[in-house]
């Protein structure tokens, strides 16, 4: 279902007719702030694309992929990220509790995502006003339209599942010693054979807390959410340019704005930032150097 919005009460009420029509199950909505953002988690964004001059695939040794159109792709590493942004942390005495005390690889993923580093993990809330916050926040003043995007985990997770699991599940999935092996393997980009998949963390970090936050982690099908056969089971409410600013304003008076949403800003949101831009370089001198490589025949790269 779609529907295009101009108040708030027309976003509450399009939000209750996706309530019956998933038949009040559990909801969850992200916000996205540009009319052509898909639902694609923020590593798979910069994945490449590499094919000969004629479009075929080319194939060659480091981790590569299929996006569902025989197109070849080359993302950055998943485990490199994860050890640098542990190192980081580890090297500059932060202390585990300031973030949420993270046990294992997967809580620190969680942790990744709220820093801003690409992850392979899309975000979604529980509380529709931190997704429309999500849709507005930043916005592009020329801009057509923002989309807050709702589906429901219990829906999601009870289709999807039975291709991944030995005991089918219809709701989210809650990290614990029993879902972690299993999780884990998710961060084996070059391996991991799984659809995507809805989690709840239960890690105690303010932003996730705050933010209502839960995540559906992608498999290897590198596809947008919102491409994949699967996509019908996703609802969009558009807000149209001209209410941009009426909906900002809403929301700053009931305080819902960057300083409640993300918390008090600390050095390792900069740092983060720094290894963020460090793994963009980092990918883009691998790409020159196969570039390098496979010459000739000549080929080509798409963002």
């Amino acid at each position: 279902m779609e529907y295009t919005v101009n108040t708030l009460e027309e976003y509450l009420n399009a939000i209750e007719k996706i309530k019956i029509e998933e038949k009040n199950s559990l909801l969850w909505f992200r916000g996205h702030n540009r009319s052509y953002y898909k639902l694609q988690p923020s590593l798979l964004r910069n994945a490449i694309q590499v094919t000969n001059s004629v479009g075929t695939p080319i194939a060659f040794s480091e981790p590569n992929y299929e996006n569902g159109h025989g197109e070849t792709l080359v993302v950055p590493p998943i485990n490199k990220l994860l050890e640098n942004f542990k190192t980081l942390f580890n090297n500059k005495n932060y202390k585990k509790e300031d973030i949420g005390n993270p046990q294992n690889d997967i809580e620190w993923y969680f942790l990744e995502q709220h820093y801003g580093i690409p992850t392979t993990l899309l975000d979604w809330s529980e509380d529709p006003f931190i997704a429309l916050f999500f849709a507005i926040y930043g916005y592009d003043e020329n801009d057509s339209n923002v989309t807050v995007y709702i589906f429901s985990p219990n829906h999601f997770n009870k289709e999807i599942s039975p291709g991944i699991l030995k005991n089918p599940v219809s709701k989210p999935i809650i990290l614990n010693q029993d879902s972690l092996s299993f999780l884990l393997e998710y961060l084996d980009n070059d391996k991991c054979p799984y659809l995507p998949i809805c989690i709840k963390p239960n890690i105690q970090n303010y932003r996730i807390i705050r933010q209502s936050g839960n995540f559906i982690i992608h498999g290897c099908n590198f596809q947008p959410l919102d491409s994949q056969p699967f996509k019908n089971l996703f609802h969009k409410i558009y807000i149209p340019n001209s209410k941009f600013k009426y909906f900002e304003k809403i929301l700053n008076n009931i305080q819902i704005n960057d300083k409640t949403v993300y918390g008090f800003d600390n050095n390792l949101d900069k740092e983060s930032r720094k290894i963020k831009e460090a793994a963009q370089k980092q990918f883009d001198k691998f790409i020159t150097e196969l570039y390098e490589e496979l010459q000739p025949p000549p080929f080509s790269i798409n963002h």
